[in-house]
């Protein structure tokens, strides 16, 4: 959600008639509710977004309610999918499960336990935004504190070098190379390459 712009709620729910009925009930609760009857439309309009919820039956044409969860989180992990089933079997609630659903609502669903559950994951949701935010200021305040040669490593390793690469490039000894990434990687507080890598990428502007 950007700014104070109404939470933009995706309907996908086969059935047209429940899907009006679902979709019409929502709008005067402050939602933008967006409609699709398949998995093909769900993905076309989260591609054109933005769409903060996602009410998912689980049961579609095509393209399975699996199937759209998993390419859903695929495309935008942070996008929050509520999923709507008829007596959900305990494979179909593990399959939730790892696909990282936020809910499995059983079907048929009053609207007031729908909102219950949209209200959720927009919490949780929020929530998950404010962490990556604090996350990326302090890890741009730890940036800062490289010196000029660990922030020159750190820029060559984020572009892809290995060591011995980047030795040749600054024309210091691969051991040097790993001395000054054993020291960057303790006021960076990461533990390993790929932990380092996406640090430096994610905050290559402060670097």
């Amino acid at each position: 959600m950007a700014g104070l712009t109404r939470p933009r709620v995706l309907v996908v729910i086969p059935d047209h008639s429940e899907l009006r009925r679902l979709a019409d009930a929502l709008r005067p609760c402050g939602y933008e509710v967006v409609e699709a009857r398949s998995g093909e439309d769900a993905l076309n309009t989260v591609r054109h977004g933005p769409i903060d919820v996602v009410i998912l039956d689980w049961k579609l044409p095509g393209l399975s309610g699996a199937e759209v969860l998993a390419l859903i989180k695929q495309y935008d992990p942070s996008i929050e999918i509520i999923l709507v089933g008829k007596k959900p079997s305990a494979n179909d609630l593990a399959a939730a499960l790892r696909g990282r659903a936020a809910d499995f609502l059983t079907a048929p669903v009053e609207v007031s336990v729908v909102r219950e559950a949209i209200e959720r994951a927009l919490l949780f949701r929020t929530r998950q935004q404010v962490g990556r935010a604090v996350s990326t200021q302090g890890m741009a305040a730890r940036l800062a504190t490289l010196s000029e040669r660990e922030a020159e490593i750190m820029r060559l390793l984020a572009s892809g070098m290995n060591n011995k690469e980047i030795g040749r490039r600054l024309s210091i000894s691969e051991k040097t190379v790993r001395n000054v990434l054993s020291k960057a990687y303790a006021k960076l507080q990461v533990s390993t390459r790929a932990e380092a890598v996406t640090a430096a990428r994610e905050g290559m502007g402060h670097l």
